[in-house]
């Protein structure tokens, strides 16, 4: 993944599992040697690098239950679906605790997706969510109750209204299907930043609109910077296989510019389910 900051110079990688080298004199986190996984920030150069400088807030260690593949997969889309359902959307991050609650996932097989469905049927809401029916069975993988076929009306498929639509693609392209399958008073949420777009859908339910974007809280020193905790929280859930892990593919061989380039080619074709993981060895 490759991002463009302010000054648009661009960050290249940001989910990744290292060791740990060396650490600065007021961090009590982490250790040298240890194995930890993070996300990363916009700000540094990425985990592309074989050596990386990482804020030890955004750290976690790594699981013994996690192979290093499959931790690879998990830091920036846990940590933006738990985000987005909790701290957006207001959902009680515990199990069960939102029973009788539905959401409907928009692009339900991709990284972020495939994670946020486990999440939220964790804590007990009824899950809809939005792929190809190829992809329908690594939806009820990742605890999708009702899989719905993007390419036909998904209104029609829906068998309720839901509580809030996630949108993790652009915005424009669903936003009144949204406002037409969430009820009055609900909330639509997106993590794609987008072009203006016309919220007049929303005014007739009073829905809300919820944006995401997992790297505010390093860029703005009045947000409280959490997210290697919460990182910690999904990796215990990991371990105790309440969430699974979502790698999908492995490219090995080392971090070369033949293989990055692959990744980066297969992810940008725009049909990847789960993750992509460049290895090392």
């Amino acid at each position: 993944m490759a991002r463009l900051t302010g000054d648009q110079t661009a960050r290249y990688g940001f989910d990744a599992v290292g060791t740990v080298l060396a650490v600065g004199s007021a961090v009590e986190q982490v250790t040298v040697g240890q194995r930890v996984f993070y996300m990363g920030s916009d700000q540094r150069p990425g985990s592309f690098a074989t050596q990386q400088v990482v804020d030890a807030r955004l750290v976690a260690p790594v699981p013994a239950e996690l192979t290093t593949t499959d931790a690879a997969g998990l830091p920036l889309v846990s940590i933006t679906a738990y985000e987005l359902l909790f701290e957006k959307l207001d959902f009680i991050p515990q199990r069960d605790a939102n029973q009788g609650h539905s959401i409907l996932v928009i692009n339900g097989a991709g990284g972020v997706g495939s994670l946020l469905t486990q999440l939220a049927s964790w804590t007990g809401l009824k899950v809809y969510a939005t792929a190809s029916p190829d992809h329908f069975d690594w939806l009820r993988h990742n605890q999708v109750d009702s899989p719905l076929d993007y390419h036909r009306p998904v209104a029609e498929q829906l068998s309720q209204v839901v509580d809030a639509t996630l949108v993790l693609t652009h915005l424009a392209d669903y936003l009144p299907l949204a406002a037409e399958v969430t009820r009055p008073l609900g909330k639509v949420a997106t993590i794609v930043s987008t072009e203006a777009v016309p919220l007049r859908p929303l005014f007739g339910k009073s829905l809300g609109l919820a944006t995401e974007m997992v790297f505010s809280k390093f860029l703005l020193p009045i947000a409280t910077n959490n997210q290697g905790q919460i990182l910690r929280k999904l990796a215990h859930l990991q371990a105790t296989g309440d969430l699974h892990p979502i790698t999908t593919q492995i490219i090995s061989g080392g971090i070369t510019a033949a293989n990055l380039t692959a990744a980066l080619t297969e992810q940008q074709a725009g049909h990847v389910h789960g993750k992509i993981v460049v290895t090392a060895e």
